[in-house]
């Protein structure tokens, strides 16, 4: 039952049910709010259920850190160290032993785990917490235990927590499993937003919201922001006003080490703002925070399909994630939080967070499954299916870096990768390296794991990364490091070998569609990636100088992609890359003239080293090169007409009605990333000498729209309005306000009701125009122009327009008929 010390938080008064409805059902869902204790007191509580016998209880975590508190903290309940009844398992960190009940991990262990253990046999209960999240590993997890529970083991148990499952997909996903509900929060948290939206920078933002709460607390205030260079940055604006007030300044994220966590979670010393990445959004308690600004941004590795590439994407926080974060402000006492945009933005953001698993690379995950035995994911039950494209591109990598047969099936290279825990990429370097060079490759692979380590830095050189590796044996980068090596049977690395030619001669192999070109210099360094796109460095950063780079990480922000992680290429080794160039036919659409063209080139990857013009063939992969062209440059790059663009406008406005359920986002980042609709905008040509041409307008309508869709927009949002005189009018559209109507105003003699769209719940505005064709009133209410303003607007246009009727009586006159002109 619930350990003194634990009965007193808000979920205890469900354990009873729980423990119930464990005992009948193989799968629970318990959906208990932030801040309710769920994470230290449900696995204690359910410890000693009958059904489990003597077996263990596994409960996931999304972040080492929150394993490890969670861990920490339960087992300070019972009067214990981690590693006793209650321990835990990372991939930088381990504190188990043989009297371990409560095993506390991380997604990506439990994946290791069940491929070394595909029967659990030691394990009656597992525990996912934070599923909400839906990372790529919870998924796979969910999926492979749900094969176990199938077959080897019907008996396991399984526990999904968080605070936003109630009509969820994972309601539809287990739908015969009960659902328990635990009541609130332990404090309210008041929530603010900003008045309208800031033109700031988000440093200043950040420095503003955190003056502010200061004011309105006495507490200690956590501020997430979405990575480690934000934190620098607003570590830098907020260092002068803190120390000014006596404010200590503190970080907060996975990169740290250990005992540098602890620190942040010290109860003693002055008050204190905690600058933190995700990490600190979920399963932690901050003794002394009652203030919350939040960013409202997130950081997500999100993959182009495309051209192969992985970039870490900034981008607005979730309906959920901001209320979990928000929560952090009421554990301790009444809180307060700042969000960092509007209400309006706030009703803007989707409900829940979008599955990794749709946006991810499926690289890893392809592996896991081959490990598994089930190349095809059809044979699993998952959540969200894998994209069919996306995993196929995944398992044609896997083939290419020698880690599965042509089949799906896995080889030897892609087993040890499996076992080792190294990703794709590394783990083929591992497999190719020879065993001198074996402790660099795992110091590599442990530098890429590891993203936000030595973040702060300008220069973006591996090999600065490897010396800070070295200088800092205590990191998580460290600790993965040692790690990685032992799980591969290595030394540990030494810091031998970390010169640029040798580290570049072994990722060349598995990175080379990451070949980048310096292109053009100006204010900063534009390199060309083979897999694709164009990346910016600083100027100021020593490799700018290099002719070519290997970019092992590139970021995506504001500014377009910026390179994070490179290792130069020599002379030779660039020679070497172009060795693998190809000669082929490649089409491309030319944004200047509006037209596709052809070349016959020699090509690394993307990067063009010869072009020569030819004839277009008619074969050719038209609606491919369009896209192309969008993800390049952005929708400037068609020819977009008039009609194209209030059609845009149309479905932007049909979007913003509070029912706009099935309307397609039509705003600018998801018309490049979500591109498929270009194909229906390409027009075979209808003749020997005629050309294959573009219409956007073809490709809105039949590319995002259903066949009832396409029916509804004329009927809800049409393109024009028929007035009396039969004349129709068009509709002027604009995101967030009703559509506008500009017209003569004698056509609109006789109209008592203003024109409704949206099936008769939005009035437009209708702008009335004189002869001359300029707006003499605005209104949304004809009967009451009618009445109020019409008969002083009357005198004054009768006398600048006496040939024009201005009846008295504007209400009981036939349909206008504008004068024909003479010719």
């Amino acid at each position: 039952m619930t350990p003194p010390g634990l009965d007193a938080l808000p979920v205890a008064a469900c354990i009873g049910d729980l423990r119930a409805v464990l005992s009948d059902h193989g799968v629970v869902l318990l959906s208990a709010p932030t801040g309710s204790g769920k994470t230290t007191a449900i696995p204690p509580a359910l410890l000693d259920l009958p059904v489990l016998g003597s077996r263990k209880i596994l409960m996931l975590e999304p972040r080492r850190l929150a394993a490890r508190l969670a861990c920490e903290w339960m087992a300070s309940v019972i009067r214990e160290r981690p590693g006793g009844t209650i321990g835990y398992r990372t991939g930088t960190e381990t504190a188990v032993s043989e009297a371990t009940r409560i095993e506390v991990m991380t997604e990506g262990v439990l994946t290791r785990r069940l491929q070394r253990d595909p029967e659990l046999a030691d394990t009656g209960l597992v525990i996912f917490d934070e599923v909400h999240e839906r990372h790529l590993a919870t998924d796979l997890g969910l999926a492979l235990v749900r094969d176990i529970q199938s077959g080897l083991r019907p008996d396991l148990r399984v526990l999904l927590m968080s605070a936003t499952l109630s009509d969820t997909a994972f309601t539809r996903y287990f739908p015969d499993a009960p659902l328990v509900e635990s009541q609130g929060r332990q404090f309210p948290v008041a929530i603010d937003y900003l008045p309208k939206i800031a033109g700031l920078r988000l440093d200043r933002l950040v420095r503003d919201g955190v003056l502010r709460v200061l004011a309105v607390t006495r507490g200690d205030v956590l501020v997430f922001l979405p990575g480690m260079r934000e934190i620098v940055h607003c570590e830098r604006a907020l260092e002068g006003d803190m120390a000014a007030m006596g404010i200590a300044l503190r970080r907060l994220h996975g990169a740290m080490s250990g005992a540098e966590q602890d620190l942040v979670r010290e109860c003693e010393g002055p008050r204190r703002v905690i600058l933190a990445s995700a990490v600190a959004q979920s399963s932690i308690t901050l003794p002394r925070v009652d203030g919350v600004v939040d960013a409202g941004l997130v950081r997500t590795a999100c993959f182009d399909h495309a051209n192969g590439f992985s970039r870490l994407v900034t981008s607005p926080a979730s309906q959920d994630i901001a209320d979990q974060r928000a929560g952090r402000a009421g554990r301790v006492r009444p809180g307060h939080c700042l969000r960092l945009w509007t209400r309006e933005e706030q009703r803007g953001r989707p409900r829940f967070a979008r599955p990794e698993i749709e946006q991810a690379d499926l690289s890893a995950l392809a592996l896991d499954l081959a490990a598994w035995g089930t190349p095809d994911p059809a044979g699993l039950h998952w959540l969200t299916p894998p994209p069919s494209a996306a995993f196929a591109a995944a398992r044609r990598r896997l083939h290419e870096l020698g880690l599965v047969a042509s089949d799906g099936t896995i080889t030897a290279a892609g087993r040890r990768t499996v076992d080792h825990g190294f990703s794709p990429r590394l783990g083929a370097a591992l497999a190719r390296a020879a065993p001198a060079h074996r402790p660099l490759v795992c110091a590599v692979a442990a530098v890429v794991d590891e993203r936000d380590t030595v973040r702060d830095r300008d220069d973006v050189a591996l090999a600065t990364r490897l010396a800070w590796l070295r200088a800092h044996p205590d990191s998580a980068a460290a600790r993965r490091m040692r790690r990685l090596a032992s799980r591969a049977r290595v030394p540990a690395w030494n810091g031998e070998g970390a010169n640029d030619e040798e580290m570049a001669r072994l990722l060349l192999p598995v990175y080379g569609d990451r070949v980048a070109l310096r292109v053009e210099s100006g204010e900063t360094a534009i390199f060309k990636l083979a897999c694709g796109p164009r990346s910016r460095l600083a100027l100021a950063d020593p490799l700018s100088r290099h002719e070519a780079l290997l970019a092992l990480i590139v970021e995506e922000t504001a500014e377009g992609p910026w390179i994070r992680l490179a290792v130069p290429l020599s002379g030779s080794l660039w020679d070497d890359a172009q060795r693998s160039a190809i000669e082929r036919l490649c089409v491309r659409w030319d944004e200047r003239a509006h037209a596709f063209a052809a070349y016959k080139e020699r090509c690394l990857g993307d990067i063009r080293l010869q072009a020569l013009p030819c004839a277009v063939p008619p074969d050719a992969d038209f609606p491919g090169a369009l896209e192309a062209a969008v993800r390049r440059t952005g929708l400037a790059a068609l020819p977009w007409t008039e009609e194209a663009s209030a059609l845009r406008a149309r479905l932007a406005w049909l979007r913003s009605l509070p029912s706009r359920e099935g309307w397609p986002d039509v705003s600018d980042a998801a018309l490049v990333c979500h591109a498929q609709w270009l194909s229906a905008a390409v027009i075979a040509p209808r003749g020997k000498t005629a050309a294959v041409s573009v219409d956007v307008a073809r490709g809105l309508r039949h590319g995002l729209l259903s066949p009832a869709q396409q029916y509804e927009i004329d009927r809800l949002a049409p393109a024009s309005v028929p007035l009396r005189s039969g004349r129709s009018y068009p509709l002027r559209y604009t995101e967030g306000g009703p559509p506008v109507l500009a017209a003569p105003l004698q056509e609109f003699l006789g109209m008592t009701e203003t024109p409704r769209l949206g099936a008769g719940r939005v009035a437009v505005t209708v702008e009335l125009l004189s002869p001359a064709r300029r707006p003499v009133q605005v209104t949304s209410d004809l009967q009451g122009f009618w009445r109020g303003a019409y008969p002083g607007l009357r005198r004054a246009l009768a006398a600048r327009y006496p040939r024009h009727e201005w009846p008295l009586d504007p209400l009981s006159v036939p349909p206008y008929r504008p004068h024909k002109r003479r010719s």
